[in-house]
């Protein structure tokens, strides 16, 4: 009796046993890292093969996966999670957020692979949202108990890595390695397939998101590879996929490799995918090191260069999403649309160790704009100040397009309206005007991007003006003062402009321009100095 009820306490003891050595394993990790203080590379495997709920069924390969992943990152420090009792919703939450507390430099490398089955769940009325299933998740409350993959975003992206990995090992498309009820399997039947790409902006500019099937596809298990079809290609990519042959094996190769395997050995059912943010050439290596100049390559994964084929010197070379590796020399190099229209045709001089993000490739669209402003108007002379041009407020509206000559140029055309009212003190007497100032102006500069929504301008602009006055007080003969005044202007000023976006299309910008005026009066030319401060409000499209 004393025996069963000792294996009974061990029993009900283990899942706080299994929890607490993960614990202290993150928190031996962190303290080695902390002393270390060098640049780390981390990996957090998660294998969920059961299920607390019966209505998950259980997987064959999730253990066999981890340790294939674990084998293949020998020089990662590693922290598993497998079994039922150290797979739970709060473990592997618990683990992510100590994983970005532990990545405390910029350049350490971060890992996270979960294979598992993958489910859909409604977040909010007709919300649908993907979720992972942890070993604790309730069929039917899985809002509620499993891990939202958007919520997985937010917390990795927490990681101060400049170089980071999420690896999802499964599918919501309600096959192979994923699992619906019957109103969820109803719903995913009639959405088009674009609902299964991620949004773009969950993802950070220094974070890689592999899925081991594109959206609405399936993620298989195969007793004959003994594990996830994804993984074992994947991790054999780690070991053979030195695409570029510089002595490397990067993230995005092994994933290349991985790509195609996977899709010739389902027979076209599994596609993955990757998202990529990364400038440059991948910094993220899995196996070796770089120790010679690799072969050029061009690669891109992002939705933008979905589908477009590369052709070098008029012979096809491969389809995007992939990666594509070219010889050393110059090429004829075109870049076509899946309909055949061509978008890029140049001439490259591909060098080794050279790493071509396709979108580089291509021009950047051109942006058009209208904006309206209101600016106060000053100008530093005290003749022209008291009987021409008081200070006061001018309209403008002007046309633009960004991008017209160059990557970050801005031109455009202006047209404004200035009009003012004072007085002239002619012989004891005191003479209203009015006066009407015309003007168009072209522009030119460059923008800077200085965050996500605020630019700066640089402008340098020129234009014609027409200037009208008007006494509008009926003066005596004897004074032989005109009543009606007209003289053209011409100027040249360096605006400068600080603009938000307040909406994707709308802008809110801060003006100041200081500029030269040249006016012929009476046959006589003049230059006159002024400032001009305001605000605008422009919309893109």
């Amino acid at each position: 009796m004393k025996k069963f009820l000792f294996i009974a306490f061990i029993i009900l003891l283990s899942p706080l046993l299994n929890a607490e050595n993960m614990r202290d394993r993150i928190g031996k990790l962190s303290g080695e890292m902390q002393i270390k203080n060098v640049s780390k590379k981390i990996a957090l495997l998660i294998g969920i093969d059961q299920f607390e709920d019966s209505k998950w069924p259980t997987l064959k390969f999730p253990r066999q996966d981890v340790d294939r992943m674990s084998g293949v990152l020998a020089d990662y420090e590693k922290i598993i999670l497998v079994g039922k009792e150290r797979t739970k919703r709060s473990d592997i939450l618990y683990a992510i957020n100590e994983l970005s507390k532990i990545n405390s430099n910029v350049d350490d490398t971060i890992i996270v692979y979960i294979s598992s089955h993958g489910t859909l769940g409604y977040k909010s009325p007709g919300d649908l949202r993907r979720y992972v299933v942890a070993s604790d998740t309730k069929k039917d409350m899985v809002e509620q108990t499993g891990l939202l993959v958007d919520d997985l975003y937010k917390v990795f992206d927490t990681c101060k890595s400049r170089k980071k990995v999420l690896i999802f090992a499964f599918c919501h498309s309600g096959k192979g390695k994923s699992y619906l009820n019957d109103d969820l399997s109803k719903m995913v039947s009639k959405l088009k397939s674009g609902f299964f790409v991620k949004p773009i902006e969950e993802v950070s500019k220094a974070t890689i998101v592999i899925s081991a099937s594109s959206w609405g596809e399936v993620a298989i298990e195969d007793d004959k590879l003994g594990g996830d079809v994804y993984t074992y290609y994947f991790a054999e990519g780690i070991e053979k996929g030195d695409l570029n042959q510089d002595g490397a094996v990067t993230i995005t190769e092994a994933h290349e490799y991985a790509r195609e395997k996977v899709y010739y050995y389902t027979n076209g059912m599994q596609k993955p995918s990757i998202e990529t943010f990364i400038e440059g050439a991948d910094p993220i290596i899995l196996r070796g090191s770089i120790n010679r100049a690799g072969k050029p390559l061009i690669f891109g994964y992002g939705e933008s260069s979905s589908n477009l084929k590369l052709l070098v010197n008029g012979r096809p070379k491969g389809v995007f999403p992939s990666t594509i590796v070219l010889d050393e020399g110059e090429f004829d190099i075109e870049l076509l649309t899946a309909s055949g229209k061509r978008l890029v045709s140049q001439r490259l001089n591909l060098k080794s160790g050279e790493a071509i993000e396709v979108s580089r490739l291509i021009p950047p669209p051109r942006y058009y704009g209208v904006e309206f402003s209101i600016n106060y108007v000053n100008y530093f002379n005290d003749i022209l100040k008291s009987e021409l041009l008081p200070p006061g407020l001018k309209g403008g509206l002007s046309f633009y397009v960004r991008r017209l000559l160059f990557s970050n140029n801005i031109s455009g055309i202006g047209l404004s309206y200035y009009n003012g009212n004072d007085h002239i003190l002619y012989k004891n007497m005191s003479i209203p005007y009015n006066t009407n100032l015309f003007e168009s102006s072209l522009y030119t500069g460059i923008y800077l991007d200085i965050y996500p929504d605020i630019s700066l301008s640089l402008l340098v602009k020129s234009g014609i003006g027409y200037v009208n006055r008007d006494i509008t007080f009926d003066v005596p003969e004897e004074y032989k003062y005109e009543s009606h005044q007209n003289c053209s202007s011409y100027f040249a000023g360096l605006p400068v402009q600080l603009n938000y976006t307040i909406f994707h299309h709308l802008n809110l910008g801060i003006d100041f321009e200081p500029r030269m005026d040249v006016m012929v009066v009476d046959n006589k030319t003049n230059q006159y100095f002024s400032i001009s401060s305001g605000i605008s409000i422009g919309l893109e499209y």
